[in-house]
């Protein structure tokens, strides 16, 4: 035990890249092209020394980079970032970063969302990044209010609420910056229009920024999970000719989910009729060369002698990246690897006792579940509400599921609000969460890896009991908006309708799916105002069916009117005409008036 006292050290390898040389050489190729750079300028100093002038107007560019997961897709563009000096301090070179969420899938844009909202805060941060470069960034706000000016602004608020920043550092106050809930008329010409206009006024936002600086990298992990609304804004950005220095780097994941090909072939139109140049990058798994030169480099130990290890994690693990470090730390755990502190070296015992004792991991799910079910049960429950909170999750909201701690009996342990902090710490140092940002009363975190997610996720109870978890963590989402400002209470809106409308709809009293459709009503007007109509529809059909068993037209006759007018002429712009027909006539048999009759008449023209 003694012996074992020294933890594998996983963050020494973490910025490195084994077996990926083709793939790297094919993204610094495509960066060269889009920046104007030449290969040999490809270090942090050749790259500030460059002169902005120098910056050429080039073609856009899209990269995907797809594999099954934990072959390594985001490190690998997060090596791009390193590689390149692509920081938020280089100049006139900026990278940004979205991750579409399984668990949010349903909030428009979301991705887009959070790498814009970041894009804003690298334009607006000159002091916290210790260069003289203020006057650049203060120059592209320039440029954007010029371009879009404050009514251009405002109707990207829903998107992008830190736009809010250019109308503050303009010295524009006095306009008003609060958000503006433009929810189209039922006309579906109306509609198509509102939906024209915020795209045109989007893609001018990304095409000021990109046109004045050297290029804008924006990555987009997780495509798998993107709403139709964000894969249209990427090929209406690609395509624009207008819009030069933008390389999308997007990354698709090819397991555990059937929309790989749908979403890969999206992009394939505006390749072959654009001529968008497009760079498909497959990552597999790693060889055994390469698994035995990261096991050397993490052993600090010579290649030669590691191979009789490699040989063993390589039967197990295929050279899935994930897998081998998973597999390799839970070896440490059955005390089949350890150091010895006589020797100072690590030993390892052969693989007949490896795969024998390991026999019973067959997938890396099995290991990270194991991992997790060895954590303290606190700190277990505190990752289980996590995973339904989102990939990314602040401790503000988390520390709010713990309020009242009676209501997660089924849970073993508790923990006390207190000690969620030092919880969340432990789940670092294990490898289980990234600290993504501090922001003083609050800190963000995400999980370290999809799998770590899903496997937080399986170890909640199934069926009712499951949508027990997502109702009483809708209600506590729910009692916090109520006493919180409009901006945050829109934030919290989504993830609000997201955890009832996992809840079965039997499980409310009529007087709660009342409540829960005017929620969703409002979760779509907000989507429907940034032209998410998908989500839009999504949310309007879950109003519609919470309420559709009490009567509706007889209770709540103005509310149904309002839902079926705007859901028909929403369904019709996107071209369901059988839905829109069917709320056609539903409208027709139950309008008291000529007037509510209108609507209707307008869209049949």
């Amino acid at each position: 035990k003694e012996e074992r006292i020294v933890k594998l050290n996983l963050s020494s390898i973490k910025s490195k890249l084994y077996g990926r040389n083709t793939e790297k050489s094919s993204l610094r190729e495509v960066y060269c092209r889009v920046s104007g750079c030449s290969s040999k300028n490809m270090n942090r100093d050749n790259i500030l020394a460059e002169d902005d002038t120098n910056c050429r107007q080039s073609p856009s560019e899209l990269i995907l980079v797809s594999g099954h997961s934990g072959t390594g897709k985001s490190s690998l563009v997060d090596n791009m970032k390193e590689e390149s000096s692509m920081n938020e301090c280089s100049s006139g070179h900026y990278f940004v970063t979205g991750k579409f969420d399984k668990i949010q899938r349903n909030k428009p844009y979301s991705a887009v969302s959070e790498a814009l909202n970041s894009l804003c805060d690298v334009i607006f941060c000159s002091e916290d990044c210790g260069r003289s470069n203020g006057d650049e960034w203060a120059g592209i706000g320039l440029a954007v209010k010029r371009e879009l000016g404050i009514g251009g602004l405002k109707k990207l608020f829903p998107v992008i609420p830190k736009l809010r920043q250019i109308i503050a550092h303009a010295g524009n106050q006095e306009h008003g910056v609060e958000n503006v809930e433009a929810t189209p008329s039922a006309e579906s010409s109306t509609i198509r229009g509102s939906q024209h206009s915020f795209l045109f006024t989007l893609c001018k936002f990304i095409r000021t920024v990109c046109n004045n600086c050297c290029i804008l990298i924006w990555f987009l992990d997780d495509l798998q999970w993107a709403d139709p609304e964000s894969i249209n804004l990427i090929k209406l950005l690609l395509t624009d000719k207008r819009t030069k220095n933008l390389l999308v780097v997007g990354s698709i994941r090819q397991d555990g989910v059937d929309v790989n090909d749908q979403q890969e072939n999206y992009f394939g139109d505006i390749e072959e009729k654009d001529s968008i140049h497009i760079t498909r990058i497959h990552l597999g798994n790693l060889d055994e060369g390469s698994v035995n030169t990261l096991i050397s480099d993490l052993l600090q130990c010579d290649e030669e002698k590691t191979r009789s290890l490699t040989k063993s994690v390589q039967k197990k693990t295929q050279g899935n990246i994930f897998f081998v470090l998973q597999f390799l730390e839970a070896l440490q755990e059955e005390g089949l690897l350890w150091y010895s502190l006589q020797a100072f070296k690590w030993i390892w015992a052969d693989d007949e006792r490896i795969q024998s004792t390991m026999s019973v991991s067959k997938n890396v799910a099995d290991l990270v579940v194991k991992k997790i079910e060895r954590m303290p049960q606190e700190l277990q429950a505190v990752l289980m509400i996590a995973s339904c909170l989102g990939f990314h999750f602040d401790t503000e909201l988390l520390k709010l599921m713990f309020d009242g701690n009676e209501i997660w009996e089924s849970l073993t342990k508790i923990p006390e609000k207190n000690d969620i902090d030092v919880l969340l710490v432990t789940a670092v140092e294990e490898g289980i969460l990234d600290k993504v940002v501090d922001m003083g009363h609050s800190v963000v975190y995400k999980f370290s890896h999809d799998h770590v997610q899903d496997s937080s996720y399986s170890l909640l109870p199934t069926g009712k009991d499951l949508e027990i978890f997502h109702l009483r963590i809708g209600e506590l989402l729910l009692k916090k908006m109520s006493s919180s400002g409009k901006s945050q209470r829109e934030r919290l809106l989504f993830s609000i309708v997201n955890q009832f409308n996992r809840v079965s709809k039997d499980t409310f009293q009529s007087g709660k799916k009342l409540e829960l459709a005017k929620l969703n009503y409002q979760a779509a007007k907000i989507a429907a105002a940034s032209s998410a109509f998908s989500p839009t529809l999504k949310y309007l059909r879950n109003a519609i069916d919470f309420i559709t068993g009490s009567n509706p037209w007889t209770h709540h006759y103005d509310f149904m009117l309002e839902l079926c007018t705007l859901s028909m002429g929403i369904e019709l712009s996107i071209g369901n005409e059988d839905a829109c027909n069917d709320l056609i006539n539903e409208v027709l048999k139950n309008a008291k008036s000529l007037e509510d009759k209108i609507p209707v008449y307008l869209i049949k023209m």
